[in-house]
């Protein structure tokens, strides 16, 4: 990407597997962590399955730019935010399947998600959160050891059949003699 004043905004398709492998920490999570946290991430659209010949898996477009607008006048503030566009609904079928190819876009609903992404507000196809709204840490939480103590006769001899209790009067060490 330019380093210039400039810039540069990048769409990348991906299938889902960018957006949901790698648990927090692992590799996969790093680096989606560091695109956010460097304020990369512009926004991601979610696109209608059966698009791409020999594959029906859903893709999404990736935008990811170093130049997020922060300037009112020239047109929507983006910094600190991220855009989810869900465009699924966009598409029509195909008079003659090609594979698994069954879906196309239209120009006219290539128009109307362009639309919906440079207006930059939220409706029934657009969402837009804070950075911070994506971030996630693992938290491992230990259940501490929970027993029900009771003295009772029934326990006392229940412990006595008890065969790791047994061994605890058995020494293992090997007796001497003088």
């Amino acid at each position: 990407m330019k380093q210039d004043e400039k810039g540069s905004r990048i769409a990348i398709i991906f299938n889902g597997s960018p957006l949901f492998t790698g648990d927090a920490g692992s590799g996969e999570s790093e680096i989606r962590r560091w695109i956010i946290e460097n304020d990369m991430f512009e926004g991601i659209i979610a696109l209608p399955d059966q698009l791409f010949y020999n594959t029906g898996i859903s893709t999404y477009i990736w935008i990811v730019t170093n130049r997020k607008n922060s300037d009112p006048m020239k047109g929507p503030v983006r910094t600190g935010k991220i855009q989810l566009v869900n465009a699924v609904d966009f598409y029509q079928k195909m008079r003659k399947s090609l594979g698994n190819k069954r879906n196309e876009i239209t120009e006219e609903q290539i128009k109307e998600i362009m639309r919906i992404y440079g207006e930059f507000k939220e409706n029934e196809y657009c969402k837009i959160f804070d950075n911070e709204d994506f971030g996630y840490q693992k938290i491992v939480v230990e259940r501490p050891l929970r027993l029900n103590f009771q003295v009772t006769e029934e326990r006392i001899n229940n412990l006595y059949n008890e065969r790791a209790f047994k061994k605890l009067a058995e020494t293992r060490k090997k007796v001497q003699h003088d």
